[in-house]
């Protein structure tokens, strides 16, 4: 098409070759190729010149405005890679992502206000593609899931307290051991209640 569109424009298949950065006859060739394919002729040939056939000129007044249209998509498109806009699904864990995250997402929208965010604050475990999430943080481990890509992002670090009034009613625990004679409270995830995993000193697992 754009061979044709060049054609008929300068008049000339030779310069056509020219504009379009072809080797010489190259686009005599795709217009040959273009006419068998539609099964009429475009254009009618001479050793001096070239002019449009009745159906040349239909299709040529066409092809312009097909042309105009894909250069007026491709300079919108242009334009969209230069601004952050669109929706983001996004699913964080409630506390640590209403703490930790949120700041940065609000910094985020304040630098692209384009970029709408739709986000869910769960503990539980997501399907990214079934629930249309473009994107989760969560804590522990990220699974074996072969569908997603996931990486590191920060260290979380816990530590064990407790209320002044309990540890005035039941003394302070000395020992890790002492821990299961107390009334601890458990995170539970996914229906089960995770166990504490407690380091020593040199950060190996009691």
């Amino acid at each position: 098409m754009a061979a044709f569109v060049h054609t008929v424009g300068t008049g000339s298949f030779t310069t056509a070759d020219i504009r379009m950065g072809v080797s010489k006859s190259a686009t005599g060739k795709h217009i040959t190729h273009l006419e068998l394919g539609l099964g009429v002729k475009l254009l009618n040939r001479t050793t001096r010149s070239i002019s449009l056939t009745e159906e040349g000129e239909l299709y040529y007044r066409s092809c312009l405005r097909v042309m105009d249209e894909l250069d007026e998509t491709e300079s919108l498109l242009a334009s969209r890679k230069k601004v952050v806009l669109g929706s983001l699904r996004i699913s964080l864990p409630v506390s640590y992502g209403r703490i930790c995250v949120m700041p940065v997402l609000t910094s985020l929208c304040s630098e692209y206000p384009e970029l709408k965010l739709d986000i869910t604050f769960t503990d539980r475990r997501v399907d990214l593609i079934e629930e249309n999430i473009y994107l989760a943080v969560r804590l522990g481990d990220t699974g074996n899931s072969s569908s997603v890509a996931g990486r590191k992002i920060a260290t979380q670090h816990s530590v064990i307290c407790a209320y002044p009034a309990y540890i005035n009613r039941h003394g302070l625990p000395g020992s890790t051991e002492e821990l299961l004679s107390h009334d601890c409270l458990g995170f539970s995830r996914d229906g089960r209640v995770l166990s504490w995993k407690v380091l020593d000193e040199h950060g190996g697992m009691l």
